[in-house]
């Protein structure tokens, strides 16, 4: 778990999903299969290389530009499970490609 460290708490969305009831065994959730992507020793460079590749596409700016501006209008903490959804409709098929091709 020390790659956790440092880490902000909305990686994982860890307390929203606490306080939603979604969580009740924190250790339980940690260690689900689908966060061995989390611990694999190569995940943060994959991230800073899309972060890198994603300032370039469009729609992500137009993206991140709509969400914080209404985070920040509805003064949000942070973006909940329909909100996600409501977001994630946004990105181009093209993005959408990227991100797996680089998978």
């Amino acid at each position: 778990f020390k790659v956790l460290v440092g880490l902000p708490q909305t990686y994982l969305n860890i307390v929203q999903r606490w306080d939603d009831g979604l969580i009740t065994d924190v250790l339980a959730f940690l260690r689900q299969n689908w966060t061995m992507a989390v611990y694999y020793d190569k995940a943060q460079d994959f991230i800073v290389n899309l972060r890198a590749k994603f300032r370039k596409q469009r729609d992500i700016q137009m993206l991140s530009e709509y969400i914080l501006e209404h985070v920040q209008a509805e003064n949000v903490d942070c973006i909940d499970e329909s909100r996600r959804k409501r977001y994630g409709v946004e990105v181009t098929a093209e993005t959408q490609q990227m991100v797996q091709l680089e998978l």
